[in-house]
């Protein structure tokens, strides 16, 4: 192997051996299994490691080169400045938004409604690009430009192309 066994791996190699053993068991061939002396290992889940200050500026450097630089910068600066989850950014209408305040107001997890406050720098990224064409108070803030939906709504799928184009670009 090339690189290091996640734990979840391990976990899972464990309970195959100790089901492998538990059958050459019943088939008569072991006595006892040597997996039962050995304790499962514990499987946390991966913990994800925020961006330092260089992958920010990478990204945010990143946006300059795509198709849509204001919007691209729109939402990277959204997503870092609030932490919301992907589908609350993609649902966000206009009229969910209140730059004067910066804040908006998202439907979030259980259909309960919550204001994120947002800074100066996030503001500013916003208004450059809403500034481009007038909009509707019901009409999305992220527009796609791909697919079939093109000039309706980032989707999730869109977003996370975007996001990972985006990570490319700024390796």
């Amino acid at each position: 192997m090339t690189r290091p066994v996640r734990p979840r791996t391990v976990h899972t190699y464990h309970g195959h051996l100790r089901m492998f053993f538990r059958w050459l068991i019943q088939e008569g061939i072991l006595e006892a299994s040597p997996m039962e002396a050995i304790a499962a290992p514990i499987a946390r889940a991966d913990q994800i490691q925020p961006f330092d200050e260089r992958q920010v500026n990478a990204l945010i450097s990143a946006t300059r080169k795509t198709n849509h630089p204001k919007r691209d910068l729109a939402i990277v600066y959204f997503l870092l400045d609030t932490g919301m989850r992907v589908s609350e950014l993609c649902c966000l209408k206009m009229s969910d938004l209140d730059m004067s305040a910066r804040k908006c107001t998202v439907l979030g997890k259980g259909n309960k409604l919550r204001a994120i406050f947002f800074g100066r720098q996030t503001a500013k990224a916003l208004w450059n690009y809403l500034r481009e064409e007038e909009r509707e108070p019901g009409s999305p803030i992220f527009l796609s430009d791909r697919g079939s939906s093109a000039g309706e709504a980032l989707t999730r799928s869109g977003l996370f192309q975007l996001i990972e184009r985006l990570g490319d670009a700024a390796c």
